[in-house]
């Protein structure tokens, strides 16, 4: 994005006075090095799909950290595509790709989104979504696309319920009117998601000599994202070993899940494939 010129801003003949054109074209002067490095700022934001005017997250359901198939069944709170979890009655849904996202087909229950205090600032906000899913606020009948919500006071958590029928690229604004939707890039929403939830591999092995019974090795799971809260860890089913007698989780923080596995072996080796996952879902 290019500044504009000093001929384009202050075109020949007597549209300013001599003196407020001087001014102008000093104050220019003066500033085209800061109006050039917010221009640049802006371009790049732009250019990585970087973003912030969407509250919701994985409003296009292009992230599926937990593998959700085609054809899905959640319990009443259980989590689908990142962010997203059935309502009090449960949920199922059937997903289609739609270009670079993915569209829901909701045939029974509701899915939910809660967008967390820290995003609600106090204003107007603007629900937009495609399909034929019916919005359900606390307190209001089911709502069309697009639905406002006006004098939103801000700092506290809002739940936002999809009823049966499809559902895509849904967003939330700070605005009295639907804006196109924006679609980050999917390593920031990605990102966005794993302050939520994420998965990962740890890996512990050795050997021990003679003694070595009960002994326990310890290792550290660091979260690629420091997380909304402590979370719950959980041990995924594709975990193995060999010659380890127990495993768990000792000090969760943030940032961070420490692991001890105890050997059952005297002398010989062992090895821990641990998976893990890193709830602290709202």
């Amino acid at each position: 994005m290019a500044l504009p010129t000093d001929a384009a801003l202050f075109p020949a003949g007597p549209l300013l006075p001599a003196t407020a054109k001087s001014l102008s074209r000093a104050w220019l002067a003066a500033n085209r090095d800061i109006l050039g490095e917010m221009t640049s700022k802006l371009t790049v934001q732009q250019s990585l799909g970087i973003g912030g005017r969407n509250k919701f997250i994985n409003g296009n359901f292009a992230i599926n950290q937990r593998g959700m198939g085609t054809g899905v069944t959640l319990a009443a709170g259980q989590y689908g595509h990142d962010r997203w979890k059935a309502g009090s009655a449960g949920c199922q849904y059937t997903t289609a790709p739609n270009g670079t996202d993915t569209d829901l087909n909701i045939t029974s229950g509701a899915l939910v989104q809660v967008v967390e205090a820290g995003s609600v600032e106090p204003g107007t906000y603007c629900v937009s979504w495609e399909g034929s899913a019916q919005l359900y606020l606390g307190g209001t009948s089911y709502a069309s696309s697009p639905y406002i919500l006006s004098n939103v006071p801000g700092g506290g958590s809002i739940g936002f319920q999809f009823s049966t029928g499809s559902l895509g690229r849904v967003q939330l604004e700070l605005a009295s009117a639907p804006t196109p939707f924006e679609r980050r890039a999917l390593g920031i929403e990605l990102a966005l998601c794993q302050r939520y939830y994420e998965t990962g591999k740890l890996l512990l092995g050795g050997a021990y000599p003679s003694g070595g019974v009960g002994a326990q090795a310890y290792g550290e799971a660091q979260f690629k994202v420091t997380k909304r809260a402590v979370p719950t860890m959980t041990q995924l089913a594709a975990s193995s070993s060999a010659n380890v007698q127990s495993n768990a989780f000792t000090s969760t923080t943030t940032s961070s899940a420490s692991v001890f596995c105890t050997h059952d072996v005297n002398p010989g080796n062992f090895s821990l494939s641990l998976y893990w996952a890193a709830s602290a879902e709202l």
